[in-house]
């Protein structure tokens, strides 16, 4: 997992294809195998991928409207690991939420029509939560 998110992490939106693009590679990540896995650090790494994936092809991001809510559930879930500075993951948690604050990623959780307020006031209070 990580390999693939050094991967990902090194391409260019320029650069990207969505002609050579596998639109199944990134939904293998919004499965089950990934979204309820019981270790933390593959978890984490699902979230990293997930976002690669929206950086990289942003505004033609491949996921349905029942994906994305999934994957925010994911970022917001994976940003109370943030909590703890002491944490060895702590780092790649940080660069979890720089990567989504750089991309900007959350705007499209503002069509509340679409995706609900609740992802909204999760995210809302799961910031706050950090931040006391």
């Amino acid at each position: 997992m990580k390999n693939v998110y050094n991967v990902l992490s090194k391409i260019n939106q320029e650069d990207f294809s969505s002609k050579l693009w596998n639109k199944k590679f990134p939904k293998l990540f919004i499965g089950k195998k990934y979204l309820n896995h019981k270790d933390k650090e593959v978890k984490l790494l699902t979230g990293c991928i997930l976002c690669e994936f929206f950086r990289i092809t942003v505004p033609n991001h491949p996921f349905e409207v029942e994906e994305i809510k999934k994957i925010f559930k994911l970022f917001v879930t994976q940003l109370k690991g943030l909590e703890d500075i002491e944490n060895p993951l702590f780092s790649t948690y940080f660069r979890l939420l720089e990567k989504i604050a750089s991309i900007r990623i959350f705007v499209l959780l503002s069509d509340t029509e679409t995706y609900g307020s609740s992802l909204i006031e999760e995210s809302f209070s799961t910031f706050f939560e950090i931040i006391k």
